[in-house]
């Protein structure tokens, strides 16, 4: 019996965390420092390394794609980590706001 009150309570926990608004935290999380990680790594290739390449004589559409696949690469470990983060901070704000909503309604004092 007492194994059963566990393995309930273990589900619950799962199932909190796994909620829409953390998810959906989790997906902006990573779309948007995805984006933010491969712009600045893009233009800073761009930038540092292949604006001299172009000015000695390079073609400028290699300089341009050269520096879209180093963006690509930088970005990827960034959007793991940005996810990461949105979920959690999202899983936070949502358990607070449920919180602070009880104690506004009287259900918890």
């Amino acid at each position: 019996m007492e194994r059963r009150k566990q393995g309930k309570g273990l589900t619950g926990a799962i199932k909190s965390y796994f909620g829409f608004i953390p998810v959906s935290g989790a997906a902006y999380g990573t779309g948007s420092t995805y984006m933010a990680a491969f712009s600045i790594s893009a233009a800073k290739e761009f930038v540092l390394k292949q604006t001299p390449y172009i000015f000695n004589g390079g073609d400028a559409l290699t300089a341009v794609q050269t520096s879209i696949e180093r963006g690509y690469q930088a970005a990827g470990p960034w959007a793991v980590l940005g996810g990461i983060a949105g979920f959690l901070i999202a899983y936070k704000c949502e358990k607070s706001l449920k919180d602070l909503l009880a104690v506004f309604s009287g259900s918890k004092k």
